[in-house]
């Protein structure tokens, strides 16, 4: 029954997932680092990155957090108003939107400035990330 429940919520998309991953999964290259072999550009890069996706994570999480609140006392109430969650879910998307787009464009530009080498290793780790996730996840979205 509990499935029965989310699985109606995220199609009626009061609640979801992680809310937003950037288009370039930075965070599943950061073990490359060091064999990444940065230049001082690149590494200024780098570093920013690091510094927007944890800001915006830790937004998100925020957000996350207070719509699951919110959603959590309106199933209090013999007659939730599922309006209110969803005005104050899409309210949220459009504040990390901007924030998000950034930090995409950004992503973009870091892996723009590696050379042919590092964007193989790149490729890399994001193979293998997704492969884990497949492992991992694939099951429960895909059977």
């Amino acid at each position: 029954m509990k499935h029965v429940i989310i699985a109606t919520l995220l199609t009626l998309g009061i609640i979801s997932g992680t809310q937003a991953y950037p288009l370039l999964p930075v965070h599943s290259i950061q073990t490359l680092h060091a064999e990444l072999n940065l230049n001082a550009a690149q590494e200024t890069k780098w570093q920013s990155l690091q510094t927007q996706m944890h800001q915006f994570h830790i937004l998100a999480k925020k957000d996350h957090k207070a719509i699951h609140h919110a959603l959590q006392n309106e199933l209090e109430k013999l007659q939730p108003d599922f309006n209110k969650i969803i005005r104050l879910k899409n309210i949220t998307a459009s504040q990390l939107r901007p924030l998000k787009m950034q930090l995409q464009q950004d992503a973009l530009a870091f892996y723009d400035s590696l050379n042919p080498h590092q964007k193989t290793l790149v490729r890399d780790a994001i193979r293998t990330r997704m492969a884990k996730w497949k492992r991992l996840h694939a099951p429960r979205y895909f059977n």
